[in-house]
């Protein structure tokens, strides 16, 4: 296992909520995340920066990295919703509207909310049928209600189903953002 220089746990399906990174400070954090998620016996809370001023938060089972370490000493981790929201604050820095983003990876559907240059809301829907796709984009329009809509596209991601018809669901704008490996080595570098 000695070749593999860097190697990183990327999670796609943890549950994880934002919260702002000033409650770190206040030692408040993970009580503030503990009332959201389920942090079980043998689980660690993590924490990934996201645009700076606010943090994904999401558990770990601490015996899953521990046997990863076992084999990859400098195992790193990071939350996917972590990565875009980095590269969606990269690319558009000023968010004084609000804004609804929309992605798949595999057969996961990703939704992600800036309100205010604060990212407010981010919901993962494991997607079984390409009727759940539209249902739980319509739910999270009605719910949130962004006066827009970004459908996000990543580079070399495969994605088990397709963009919604724009008959059924209208997007008022397309982002697409680079590859996941790219993302990594951008927001999460290997360090040795």
């Amino acid at each position: 296992f000695d070749q593999f220089s860097c190697v990183h746990l990327l999670l796609l399906d943890r549950p994880s909520i934002c919260m702002p990174s000033y409650l770190v400070s206040n030692d408040k954090a993970s009580e503030v995340a503990a009332r959201h998620l389920r942090v079980r016996l043998g689980d660690q809370l993590s924490m990934d920066s996201a645009s700076g001023k606010s943090l994904i938060c999401y558990s770990v089972p601490d015996e899953t990295i521990n046997v990863l370490r076992e084999y990859y000493h400098g195992i790193g981790k990071t939350h996917i919703v972590s990565l875009l929201w980095n590269s969606i604050f990269d690319h558009h820095p000023a968010h004084e509207e609000h804004v609804m983003y929309v992605t798949l990876v595999d057969d996961l559907l990703i939704v992600l909310t800036i309100k205010n240059r604060k990212p407010v809301f981010t919901k993962s829907f494991e997607i079984r049928h390409k009727d759940d796709l539209q249902y739980f984009i319509m739910a999270c329009k009605r719910l949130l209600q962004p006066g827009q809509c970004t459908w996000l596209t990543i580079r070399e991601a495969k994605a088990n189903y397709v963009k919604p018809d724009e008959a059924f669901l209208k997007f008022d704008n397309e982002m697409e953002l680079p590859s996941i490996p790219m993302l990594l080595a951008k927001y999460n570098p290997c360090v040795s």
